[in-house]
């Protein structure tokens, strides 16, 4: 984290960029609680930051909306590394098992259909994981 995290409301200037990042660990919080075992302490550490931030919005600037407050925030997590980068299917992985999750809570009429496409790519994407462990495996033979 950057120096003078975490941001409080006794920061008498929170510019919009500390903002962003602030919401986008309380974003990691959310998803560290609904992937743990246990999720107390990490509701209880998001918690505490949902407080802190409520202060901090208080003295931010009037031009910040909660529209550039999640596009920042989301644009954190976008940023990855290259398609030829082998991490970069693990992180595809991810974001489609998130946006799996995301359906299963989900109870509209359409989610069945975006369940299923979301299992399909899981599964494709394992696939391809699988086979790239296997060539490597091969080529260290």
């Amino acid at each position: 984290m950057e120096e003078g995290w975490p941001l409080s409301p006794e920061n008498d200037d929170p510019d919009s960029a500390h903002i962003i990042c602030y919401f986008a660990e309380i974003i990691r919080g959310l998803l560290r609680a609904i992937a743990a075992n246990d999720a107390s302490g990490a509701i209880t550490d998001t918690s505490r930051l949902m407080r802190n931030l409520d202060e901090v919005l208080k003295q931010a600037p009037e031009t910040l909306t909660w529209y550039k407050i999640i596009e920042g925030a989301v644009d954190e997590f976008k940023t990855a590394p290259a398609t030829e980068d082998p991490l970069y299917k693990y992180i595809d992985l991810a974001r489609t098992s998130t946006k799996y999750l995301a359906e299963l809570s989900t109870a509209d009429g359409f989610s069945t259909a975006r369940i299923s496409k979301a299992i399909q790519r899981i599964e494709a994407e394992l696939k391809h994981l699988r086979e790239m462990s296997e060539n490597r495996a091969r080529r260290f033979d």
